[in-house]
């Protein structure tokens, strides 16, 4: 009789530090609405595809973006723009620049 050994996972995944290293997270608060952020939003994706050949999709209230080297996703909510990328090895070592170019370009949307 074979015995069937059960695989348990941690409650929460840890990632390795060298991969949260290149994860950006930036969150702003709003009070532009939900419909309003959308349109903002959407512009923004308009950016990343004209300028970063990326590909943008919505799905439910979240853009999801892909181009070569990064992959992100922007949450919206009548209140809160919450971004996540995530910077594959090349682009690492840009975290900060882009970080911060991220924070500019999300605040000019806002303002």
């Amino acid at each position: 009789m074979l015995t069937q050994r059960r695989q348990t996972y941690p409650a929460s995944i840890n990632l390795p530090d060298e991969i949260m290293a290149r994860v950006i997270k930036v969150n702003r608060k709003h009070s532009l609405g939900e419909d309003e952020i959308r349109k903002t939003v959407d512009k923004l994706a308009e950016k990343l595809k004209k300028d970063l050949d990326a590909e943008c999709a919505w799905e439910g209230s979240t853009l999801k973006f892909n181009r070569k080297g990064a992959t992100g996703k922007v949450d919206v909510s009548d209140s809160e723009v919450n971004i996540e990328v995530q910077l594959g090895m090349l682009l690492g070592p840009l975290k900060g620049t882009i970080e911060k170019t991220i924070e500019e370009e999300i605040d000019k949307y806002l303002a």
